[in-house]
């Protein structure tokens, strides 16, 4: 912005090209008058005249008198019609340009006049169109352009779709596409290298959508494309398409596999208007990102989704005020004495219509509208009822808390003042949280989890070696034990490889002075293995599915289950 003002300024100050000398409008007026005024002049001549004619002299008088009053009030009226004349030209070219000025039309300049003071409002004029003009068209490169990959935003979209709409030219298709692993190249390799990531799939994308009308930078890591009609059926034939969201990017020595999906919405039967292409685009990209498809294109069944989806969110505020929710508990065996001696404490959702829903179902909504911090306020709540009485089975429960969570410490104070009263509970309760979502702010999550520590809660990592956090993290986290995730658990028995991993995921843990649980161990088989190597704990559908409290209960809770005399 500065570089055009300095420009402006630079060119008001130029010397202007030498034209002929601008007459004042006192001059001109002055001529004009000085031109009457010998008009006048001349009336003594003929009153001399007329003496030397046969009239007498006192009729000679009553006619010079006369004449003279008829002739200076034309005169007069002869003197203003030249000057206004000479200036009402001017002044309407000037309120006509000034007029464009204010409709936005700045290329009209009005040229000199000869009169030095209309030139100089007429200077004055064009210099402030100069400068407008320069300051409009700044605004709006800046306005419509993102400024980290160089395409064009949101907004700039939406205009261009509004105005190929109104003019009904062509078929167009909208594609929307996002980078669905950038956060995790953010927790790696820091947010600098997931800035040239971004760079380069912008590059890539104006490379091989050449031909698009726009190519933009909807948020974050979402892009988007708009085409003709023609051409996305020509290329969606062909790889170029697919190449946008399939393909590895060499950055900085670094090879990455980007995940991307896309969503596609059509013009004019998946909407007529910029608002319902964008929305249903962006709709195809979820149902492709759920699906593990590369490309979606909308249909109307996914909107009737979407739409039940937004109804479950809005019933979801009434659950947490309604009491709809339940506990179930999945139990956790200790390899050494066979016995159940843990529970993780779940929860499910009882919908006066629609009957249980699963946490897969919900879990998601209410991580994405924040309702996931009421939620877990609620399961606190609960949890700290029923301690005492799995306390006295000799049972200790544990309980998940989000990632959400971890980014206030809304949880922690609620916690700390449940304490105060009931300080022994704590002893009592181990917290989890996912791998993943002590990454996403490592410095918050400690501090954090230090304060449960404090209080004596026990601390979990969940999932462990299914996300990319650091050890070096997760020594300074106030961590107890370790939950391997069962993705490295499942195919032990027939993959060596994988018994290697897990085998020294364990010793690690051991290393570190935690307890290691393996989990999702569903065959004999597996819990052999478990057993082999080391593991403290295993949870899993070998040993049971998550049960409700009281079929809990009655299972384990005053008789701890011993798996050599009970059936799995």
């Amino acid at each position: 912005m500065t570089k055009v003002k300095d420009s402006i300024i630079a060119s008001t100050m130029a010397k202007p090209e030498p034209t002929k000398p601008a007459l004042s409008l006192k001059r001109k007026t002055f001529g004009l008058c000085l031109a009457c005024s010998a008009w006048v002049g001349l009336l003594p001549w003929v009153f001399l005249e007329s003496q030397r004619s046969d009239f007498g002299l006192f009729d000679l008088s009553i006619q010079a008198i006369t004449g003279l009053l008829l002739i200076i009030p034309l005169a007069s009226w002869l003197c203003s019609v030249l000057i206004t004349g000479s200036i009402r030209t001017d002044l309407f070219a000037l309120t006509q340009i000034a007029k464009s000025f204010s409709e936005g039309q700045y290329s009209h300049r009005f040229k000199s006049t000869g009169v030095a003071e209309i030139d100089q409002l007429s200077k004055s004029l064009n210099d402030m169109a100069t400068l407008v003009d320069e300051r409009d068209r700044y605004i709006r490169r800046t306005a419509y352009k993102d400024q980290l990959t160089g395409l064009h935003n949101r907004a700039y979209l939406i205009f261009t779709l509004r105005e190929r709409i109104s003019h009904a030219k062509e078929p167009l298709s909208l594609a929307t596409w996002s980078i669905d692993n950038l956060e995790n190249i953010n927790e790696v390799l820091g947010y600098d290298f997931a800035d040239q990531v971004l760079k380069t799939a912008a590059k890539k994308a104006q490379r091989i959508a050449k031909n698009s009308l726009v190519s933009a930078r909807l948020e974050g890591n979402v892009f988007s494309i708009l085409l003709p009609r023609s051409i996305f059926d020509r290329i969606s034939k062909t790889i170029d398409l697919r190449r946008l969201l399939i393909g590895e990017l060499k950055i900085s020595g670094h090879f990455l596999d980007l995940e991307c999906h896309a969503g596609i919405a059509h013009f004019p039967e998946h909407g007529e208007n910029p608002e319902s292409l964008l929305r249903r685009a962006e709709i195809a990209r979820q149902i492709a990102k759920k699906t593990h498809n590369p490309m979606v294109v909308f249909e109307e069944a996914f909107e009737q989704r979407s739409t039940k989806r937004l109804a479950l969110i809005g019933e979801l505020k009434k659950a947490i005020v309604q009491n709809e929710f339940e506990l179930y508990l999945q139990p956790k065996m200790s390899v050494r004495s066979g016995k159940v001696t843990q529970a993780e404490v779940l929860i499910r959702w009882r919908h006066p219509e629609r009957g249980m829903i699963q946490p897969n179902a919900f879990i998601p909504l209410a991580e994405q509208t924040g309702l996931i911090k009421n939620i877990t306020l609620w399961l606190f709540e609960q949890v700290y009822a029923i301690t005492p009485d799995f306390n006295s089975g000799n049972v200790q429960l544990s309980v998940n808390i989000s990632a959400l969570d971890l980014e206030d410490n809304t949880l922690l104070k609620w916690v700390e003042r449940k304490h105060k009263y009931q300080p022994q509970i704590a002893g009592n309760i181990t917290i989890e949280v996912t791998e993943s979502s002590t990454m996403r702010d490592p410095d918050q999550a400690c501090e954090l989890l230090q304060g449960f520590a404090n209080m004596g809660f026990k601390i979990a990592i969940d999932d462990f070696g299914s996300g990319y956090s650091s050890l070096a993290y997760l020594k300074r986290f106030p961590v107890t034990e370790l939950k391997i995730d069962r993705s490295l658990v499942q195919g032990i028995d027939i993959d060596s490889d994988a018994r290697v991993i897990l085998q020294s995921t364990i010793e690690m843990g051991h290393v570190m002075g935690l307890l290691v649980t393996a989990e999702g161990v569903e065959t004999d088989a597996e819990y052999q293995l478990i057993h082999e190597l080391g593991a403290d704990f295993l949870q899993g559908y070998w040993l049971s599915k998550p049960l409700p409290m009281q079929t809990f209960k009655e299972a384990y809770l005053f008789e701890p289950y011993d798996h050599t005399t009970q059936p799995a």
